[in-house]
């Protein structure tokens, strides 16, 4: 039936997300673009529902999966004694990372399944299932389809959600951030850079020009995003290395100084983001703090002391000589 998808397309659909629709009619839904129905308005004079509508209530619980995820860690830690140490703007940018459009559209494109969109001739013509922005779309309406027809219950589809987005939240996925949501951030701090996507080509742009180009089929398509972002992320560390190469200074740090140290480091941009600092762990059979200075989630210094805040100093201290003999050489 024109419209609605068929009961193969919905077999397929359903196999590769997870999830069996009691509602059929709440995935064709979910696949039916407001460019079909204004012409099929138009022609027949028939009202079907678009998918907008579940776009927007998908975007919503698909928020509330990860936020519900990320709270119960939480109160998993609360329960188990231990203090977090995530911040407001820690926790906000990585719900914006794991609910970005390029990341949402990769799941879809993983899935292979926006062809099955029903379109009007025009987004047909214009191979409008391609679209990044489009994708995402359909993610979210999916996920809207999905709640809906759970008769609202979150916990119903929230393991079907973060299947699909590939998603563990745990512990240390505040650290352990994928390439992708690395090369965001990277971009973020150097303005200027821009990731577009055209049909199977990623593109790195710097003001407008293109810096370089890759195409999917280089990579296992089930790493595409990743390995791409690890490549992009390369080139700009490369240049805004060149750029900004300078010989750091260590005559004048100190342990009292070493953390307004980094931070300059940090702003002058001559190391791309600013260290992290662990919550710290107390040895109470020895009575000392031991702290650890984190750059890049992968270069880690360790160091011990009485007071929390000596520790602190001392293992930024090393961080900051590390980077700076990494720098000047």
């Amino acid at each position: 039936m024109e419209g609605y998808l068929t009961k193969e397309e919905i077999n397929i659909i359903e196999e590769r997300i997870g999830y069996t629709f009691k509602n059929k009619d709440l995935l064709s839904r979910a696949f039916r673009r407001r460019s079909f129905t204004t012409l099929y308005r138009f022609d027949t004079n028939i009202d079907l529902p678009d998918n907008e509508t579940l776009e927007f209530y998908g975007d919503s619980a698909l928020n509330i999966i990860v936020v519900k995820n990320l709270a119960q860690m939480d109160k998993d830690n609360m329960h188990n004694n231990k203090l977090s140490n995530y911040t407001e703007e820690k926790l906000s940018n990585f719900i914006s990372h794991t609910t970005d459009k390029m990341m949402l559209s990769n799941v879809i494109e993983k899935l292979d399944i926006s062809k099955y969109l029903i379109m009007s001739k025009g987004d047909i013509l214009q191979e409008a299932y391609k679209s990044i922005s489009v994708m995402e779309d359909l993610f979210e309406s999916i996920v809207g389809a999905m709640w809906f027809d759970s008769d609202l219950d979150i916990n119903a589809i929230e393991e079907y959600v973060l299947k699909m987005l590939n998603l563990n939240i745990n512990d240390n996925n505040l650290y352990d951030k994928d390439s992708y949501r690395l090369l965001r951030e990277l971009i973020d701090q150097n303005p200027g850079y821009e990731l577009v996507k055209d049909g199977n080509i990623y593109c790195l742009k710097q003001d407008g020009a293109i810096i370089q180009t890759i195409e999917c089929e280089l990579f296992p398509k089930c790493n595409n995003l990743i390995n791409i972002s690890q490549s992009f992320i390369d080139i700009i560390q490369k240049r805004e290395f060149l750029n900004n190469k300078k010989i750091v200074d260590t005559s004048n740090v100190s342990y009292d100084n070493a953390i307004n140290k980094l931070q300059e480091l940090a702003q002058k941009k001559i190391i791309s983001s600013l260290p992290q600092y662990s919550k710290g762990d107390f040895d109470y059979e020895r009575g000392i703090w031991h702290m650890d200075c984190i750059y890049n989630y992968k270069i880690i210094h360790t160091a011990s002391a009485k007071s929390k805040m000596e520790a602190k100093k001392l293992a930024a201290y090393d961080m900051y000589m590390d980077l700076a003999n990494r720098i000047n050489n």
